[in-house]
């Protein structure tokens, strides 16, 4: 399994491997958008700090994102404006919580664990 930058630079090599990519799979049985990584906070914390801190850096990130696709040098620009801009979402949608409710869902189905429904906050 290979992620971030490996996933990228194996993928464009043109391997004669067959590539199982999780988001497409996942869409494929789901028809939802797969949430790779999320920011989570353990509950009842006095975490306001720390969640100012992470809604800043998110909105910094936002602010800087065409200084990043255009002064990065990973890749072709082109590639950057379609991963960065287009691929790569900073918000939870309605979509998105929905597709993390189904992996809540299944993974109460097939894990046998205990597993905590996710809040969202803003």
């Amino acid at each position: 399994m290979l992620i971030g930058n490996a996933a990228i630079d194996f993928r464009r090599s043109s391997p004669p491997h067959q590539i199982w990519d999780l988001g497409a799979a996942w869409y494929e049985l789901t028809k939802l958008p797969f949430v790779y990584a999320v920011w989570a906070l353990q509950r009842n914390k006095n975490n306001e700090p720390l969640r100012r801190q992470l809604r800043e850096a998110r909105d910094f990130g936002l602010d800087t994102l065409d200084y990043l696709i255009d002064n990065r040098r990973e890749y072709d620009r082109e590639f950057r404006k379609d991963y960065l801009g287009w691929h790569i979402h900073y918000h939870l949608g309605a979509d998105e919580k929905r597709g993390v409710a189904e992996f809540v869902k299944l993974l109460r189905k097939h894990s046998g664990q205990p597993v905590f429904e996710p809040r969202y906050v803003p």
